[in-house]
């Protein structure tokens, strides 16, 4: 988690350099495609994955789409949720550079039949109101917003937030978003049966994103280098960062159920940014 929170931090900061430049009009696409719950994570990425490629290496894509908008680049973000009802949900968000305005709905009009052509092609399937959506990025997005609780108390959930934390993001309607997964599978007041449901889906979900080599966020060839932004590795991300950790204290189960169940998660990190191993005390006996 301390190094997702670095690398994403780092790639939310170029992103917001990205959307900062003037020069270019900014939209975000999001693909994705019809699932339920007794499809496999694999099946059903490798399904919009396959059909994301047929899609951009089209005639219509690389030659009609990019000159009719003028496109000058694009950021392409996986992000994957899953909730009880429908099962996994994958999708692609991707970031449209263009050199002019474009309405939203050109955009879609556009691409939306030829991207459910290759839906079907690869197996897949969707509609025409959902498979494929374009909004302007200078809006707040808060239809989408919605879907996922309240935005963070200090800042909008804003368009680089929404590339880049694809994999923390709160989720709503009995939804987890893969960090969630493992917090409810670390939470001492779940079930045995959750949390062992949820091993199982984690491990289906590092096992698919390893195996099938998905990285979260791909700049266009060539992007990063016309708007000056550094081209970093996660690894060189993170041996730029100086990440120091120290052990303050310790709890034991029981201590931990308790301050799980108050709800006082956050009020004890808070004290143990401090260093005040008696306040860390102080609360814990509160509790008792």
């Amino acid at each position: 988690p301390v190094c997702v929170q670095t690398i994403t931090a780092k790639r939310q900061q170029e992103l917001a350099m990205m959307l900062a430049c003037h020069d270019y009009h900014v939209h975000m696409a999001t693909f994705t495609i019809r699932h339920d719950r007794s499809m496999t994570l694999k099946e059903t990425l490798n399904r919009l994955r396959d059909a994301y490629r047929s899609l951009t290496n089209s005639r219509l894509y690389k030659e009609r789409f990019k000159e009719e908008f003028a496109v000058v680049g694009t950021i392409k973000a996986l992000e994957i949720t899953r909730t009880t009802r429908n099962g996994w949900h994958p999708h692609f968000h991707l970031l449209l550079l263009l050199e002019k305005e474009a309405q939203e709905t050109a955009i879609k009009n556009f691409l939306v039949d030829d991207w459910l052509k290759c839906l079907h092609k690869h197996g897949g399937s969707g509609d025409r109101a959902h498979a494929l959506d374009v909004t302007a990025s200078s809006k707040r997005i808060s239809e989408y917003i919605a879907k996922y609780g309240r935005l963070p108390r200090d800042a909008q959930w804003s368009v680089e937030s929404e590339m880049t934390r694809g994999i923390a993001k709160k989720q709503a309607k009995k939804g987890l978003s893969p960090l969630q997964m493992l917090m409810e599978i670390g939470n001492p007041t779940s079930s045995d049966e959750h949390r062992a449901f949820l091993r199982a889906k984690w491990t289906e979900y590092a096992n698919t994103m390893i195996k099938g080599r998905y990285n979260q966020l791909n700049w266009s060839r060539g992007l990063k280098e016309l708007l000056s932004i550094d081209e970093l590795s996660d690894e060189e991300v993170i041996d730029q960062e100086t990440c120091e950790m120290s052990f303050l204290a310790g709890l034991l189960p029981d201590e931990w159920i308790k301050v799980w169940k108050a709800g006082k998660r956050g009020e004890l990190l808070d004290i143990a940014k401090t260093g005040d191993v008696d306040k860390v005390f102080e609360l814990i006996a509160e509790l008792r």
